[in-house]
C-alpha cells in the first residue's frame, strides 16, 4: 500500500480557493456539488483543447469530411468530463453525476460497495473490484478538504445502510 504524501501549506492553500462549491440543504436532503477538472489542472486543459482541435482537422483533410467530424465527436465525448464541468448530487434516492455530454446515475439499491479513492468516492454496483464498475459504477470527484470527504462518505454509507434496512416494494403491475 502507498504511502500517503502530507500536502504542503501551499497546496492546501490552493485547494481551498478550488474547492468546489458545496450547496448541503441539510444533512437530510442531501448534498450538490460542481467539480471543473480542467480549471484545476490548466496546461493539461490546454493540450486536451489542442487535441481535440487538431484531430478533426487532420481527419478532415486527410480522410474525409465525416471521418474529421466523427473524431471530433468522439474524441469531445471522452473528455467532456475533464474539460466542461460537472455536477454531482447525492440525494436521500441515490447518487448522479451530470456533464456536457453525459449523466449517470445509481440509486442506493443498486449500491453494493462504497470506497474512497485519492479524487473522490467510488460507487460500484459490485461487491467486490471488478474492471466493469467503470463503466457500471459512479465515480463522485471532489476537490475540496478531506474532512468534508469524510462527511458525505458517512452520508452515503448511512443510504444505503437505509436502503438495505427497507424491505423492496412490491412491483408495480
Amino acid at each position: 500500500m502507498a504511502k500517503k504524501r502530507r500536502r504542503t501549506a501551499a497546496e492546501l492553500a490552493s485547494a481551498a480557493k478550488t474547492a468546489p462549491k458545496i450547496s448541503v440543504s441539510s444533512e437530510r436532503s442531501g448534498w450538490e456539488w460542481t467539480v471543473h477538472l480542467a480549471r484545476h489542472q490548466p496546461f493539461k486543459a490546454t493540450l486536451t483543447v489542442v487535441a481535440v482541435s487538431l484531430a478533426p482537422a487532420f481527419g478532415w483533410l486527410w480522410v474525409h469530411p465525416l471521418i474529421g467530424l466523427a473524431a471530433g465527436a468522439f474524441l469531445l465525448g471522452a473528455v467532456s468530463e475533464f474539460l466542461f464541468p460537472v455536477r454531482y448530487r447525492v440525494t436521500k434516492e441515490g447518487a448522479e453525476a451530470v456533464g456536457f455530454l453525459f449523466r449517470r446515475s445509481l440509486s442506493w439499491r443498486q449500491v453494493k460497495r462504497i470506497s474512497l479513492s485519492p479524487d473522490g468516492l467510488r460507487l460500484s454496483p459490485y461487491p467486490s473490484p471488478t474492471p466493469l464498475e467503470s463503466f457500471r459504477g459512479l465515480t463522485l470527484r471532489w476537490t475540496g478538504d478531506e474532512r468534508t470527504l469524510q462527511q458525505l462518505l458517512h452520508f452515503c454509507e448511512r443510504r444505503i445502510a437505509a436502503e438495505r434496512a427497507t424491505p423492496p416494494t412490491a412491483a408495480k403491475r
